[in-house]
């Protein structure tokens, strides 16, 4: 009887290419409402009479609770997010423990993680070339 190592084949095992899946990543705060919020970028859309080209979606991890903010630069994410999550943290008088985002570059720019750790908020990009890690965000979208 003929087993499965009788089968290998070195060059095609090392050349195959595999599909990475999106797994949840374990550090993140997930446990209650409003502890891990996620945000996307969506547009450029048509210009509208304000002026607003794009939209900011937040979107609560646990509840399904969203924000959208239209925006008239992408440059303009970073405050509302900071605007967003004080706004949330003064109304619920609780703290927001965590935000997930893509790598887009007005989140990873080091003045807004600082402002992020400055409130004490655990920031958590995707990782690159896998957007599915953001897949609420993407899906709200």
């Amino acid at each position: 009887m003929k087993t499965w190592q009788s089968f290998y084949c070195e060059v095609c095992a090392k050349s195959k290419s595999t599909h990475r899946l999106a797994r949840a990543r374990v550090d993140v705060p997930r446990d209650k409402p409003l502890d891990l919020l996620v945000s996307n970028i969506m547009g450029p859309f048509d210009q509208d009479p304000q002026g607003f080209r794009y939209l900011l979606t937040i979107h609560n991890h646990i509840s399904t609770f969203s924000i959208i903010y239209p925006l008239k630069s992408r440059l303009d994410a970073p405050a509302a997010v900071l605007d967003a999550i004080t706004h949330l943290t003064i109304q619920l008088e609780t703290s927001r423990k965590a935000l997930q985002t893509d790598n887009a570059r007005e989140f990873t720019s080091s003045s807004f993680t600082a402002a992020l750790a400055k409130l004490g908020i655990g920031f958590y990009p995707s990782l690159p070339y896998l957007p599915q890690e953001n897949g609420k965000a993407k899906r709200l979208n």
